[in-house]
């Protein structure tokens, strides 16, 4: 009896060894198929291994690259059939009918897949995505939609596709999104600005609870590119927590230099460009025109005249005249290319100057009084200030010295 045992033991030992050589073999052979689309090779790996769906989805890929689409929809429904429970089959399922146009067939794979992972986006998006193309519009949005709150990565597929939909109509974009959370009313409203439907996706930029002054400076740097100027204030005025009173049309902000300062933040304060040169901006509390402080340029060297030194975005009324007065004062200046300030049309693609201040002088000078006047025009709703220089003769074209500014004050004529 024991030597019984002992040789049935072995026979089981010498048939594992067996099974777990031809399942290993035929997996190789599997990821092999798939990497070269060899059809020998995963035929053997079906062979050796029949019943393991692996297998059969390995000769499906296979058999699709090379364009027996029926014979590879088969071997997907006989990996199905071993895996019942696995979602990503019934998915693979769903994909390979529809690619032979059988839209009913995709769909019950596609309703399997989403039952087996309710929380998954992808099997979501896929049955939304053939319910729309098989013309049951409705619930195929209903499912991209899920998919989206699962996966945000749908969102912007989702929301071009109603757009496209809908022929740009952003009431029934917005009724097909749904927008419930922060991030997916900006996501909209973005999408609105850049096709030209401002006022929508302002009105969901206003919906939103925390705006954080990262999304902010996004949404602004579209206005700003679309040259909204009214809409890009009223986002930068609930970025910084302004009321009517401190700002709005045809008032500069700062213009004496009395508050904070921050040069990279885009909206309607002082600005200065990353790719300024040899220009150090600071705010000076000694010996302000008005006031307790001015500002302070230093310039060391090198920078491109082409590039404005320093400039201000503010709103206008069109068609009206403005008187922009402001004070300066230099000290040691040598350069070949002075600096002046320029106003200009931003609403204009063109940016066509309205007004332009005589060059402030060479070497050192107290505190000198500007006036600059200038109209705007029907379409105008915004200016730009700047502190720009003139060019010189031959490059490089150096500056050195210091500049002081103060007391920038626009008012109607």
């Amino acid at each position: 009896l024991r030597i019984v045992l002992a040789a049935l033991g072995i026979i089981a030992c010498l048939w594992g060894i067996q099974f777990s050589w031809r399942a290993g073999l035929s997996r190789l052979l599997s990821v092999y198929s798939r990497q070269t689309l060899s059809l020998n090779s995963v035929n053997r790996a079906v062979e050796l291994s029949p019943t393991d769906p692996e297998t059969y989805d390995a000769r499906a890929q296979v058999l699709f690259n090379i364009g027996r689409l029926d014979d590879a929809v088969s071997d997907v429904e006989r990996a199905v059939t071993l895996r019942p429970r696995d979602y990503f089959l019934w998915l693979e399922l769903g994909r390979a009918r529809d690619m032979i146009d059988d839209e009913e067939g995709a769909i019950t794979a596609f309703r399997e897949s989403v039952r087996l992972a309710p929380f998954y986006g992808e099997p979501r998006w896929q049955l939304g995505n053939v319910l729309y193309r098989a013309g049951r519009i409705d619930e195929g949005f209903t499912e991209m939609r899920r998919a989206s709150q699962i996966d945000p990565k749908f969102w912007p597929v989702l929301i071009d596709l109603a757009w496209g939909t809908f022929k740009g109509d952003p009431q029934a974009v917005e009724r097909t999104v749904e927008p419930e959370s922060d991030t997916v009313r900006l996501l909209l409203s973005r999408f609105f600005i850049k096709h030209g439907k401002v006022k929508e996706g302002l009105a969901l930029i206003r919906a939103v609870k925390d705006l954080s002054d990262k999304d902010g400076a996004v949404i602004l740097t579209d206005l700003f590119v679309t040259r909204h100027y009214v809409e890009a204030f009223e986002v930068w005025s609930i970025l910084n927590n302004l009321n009517g009173s401190q700002t709005g049309r045809g008032a500069i902000t700062d213009g004496s230099f009395e508050g904070r300062i921050n040069l990279r933040e885009i909206g309607f304060g002082w600005q200065q460009r990353a790719d300024a040169e040899q220009v150090r901006v600071s705010l000076d509390p000694g010996g302000a025109r008005d006031g307790s402080r001015s500002l302070l340029l230093e310039f060391t060297g090198n920078s491109n005249p082409g590039i404005p030194v320093l400039y201000q975005a503010v709103l206008v009324e069109p068609d009206t005249r403005y008187t922009l007065n402001f004070s300066a004062r230099t000290q040691d200046i040598v350069t070949g290319g002075l600096p002046f300030v320029t106003i200009i049309d931003a609403s204009n693609k063109e940016n066509p100057v309205l007004a332009q201040s005589a060059a402030l002088p060479r070497g050192t000078t107290d505190w000198l009084d500007y006036k600059l006047e200038f109209t705007t025009s029907k379409t105008t709703e915004a200016v730009i200030i700047s502190l720009h220089r003139q060019g010189c003769t031959s490059e490089p074209c150096p500056i050195f010295g210091q500049i002081w500014l103060d007391n920038f004050v626009l008012r109607k004529s």
